[in-house]
């Protein structure tokens, strides 16, 4: 992914007092669309935007990937 453009897309859904987010990074390469999910994560520290982004940068350092 080194100096590719890529788009994170981020899904949260809360169900039956479940909370849970999915972090995908979706990139263009030999003109096709490719998706991949990085995490799929119960969310147990609170529906919160500070939680949420504590998540999806912890999950881009796992892989190595920053936001430059």
């Amino acid at each position: 992914m080194k100096h590719q453009l890529v788009s994170l897309k981020i899904d949260c859904v809360t169900r039956l007092g479940r909370a849970i987010i999915g972090i995908n990074l979706q990139f263009v390469r030999d003109g096709r669309i490719h998706l991949r999910t990085l995490a799929i994560t119960e969310i147990d520290k609170g529906n919160t935007g500070e939680n949420y982004r504590t998540m999806v940068l912890d999950t881009l350092r796992l892989y190595g990937l920053k936001l430059e």
